[in-house]
């Protein structure tokens, strides 16, 4: 019923809360390996590599890159904003 590929994958990570693949580097999450894949390529391509010594997500069992990485994944991960969403 999606009329592109992009609007059915957003509708997985916002409404579904099962985005497994997060980015430590900037905290987004994505519903596939491929997504997260495609993101590191095109966000982070002119990116030194950097130490994962960030603070770490105790339910999601991930350590990020820094403290504006891993507040923006308590932000904008499904998981965690599930219960705020079903509340409306």
């Amino acid at each position: 019923e999606f009329a592109k590929k992009s609007s059915y994958l957003s509708h997985l990570r916002t409404k579904h809360p099962s985005a497994s693949h997060i980015c430590s580097l900037c905290g987004y999450s994505y519903v596939s390996a491929i997504g997260l894949k495609s993101h590191t390529t095109i966000q982070h391509r002119f990116e030194k590599p950097r130490k994962l010594d960030g603070p770490t997500c105790e339910e999601c069992d991930i350590r990020f890159a820094s403290v504006t990485a891993y507040e923006r994944h308590k932000k904008v991960s499904p998981k965690h904003n599930a219960e705020k969403k079903s509340i409306r």
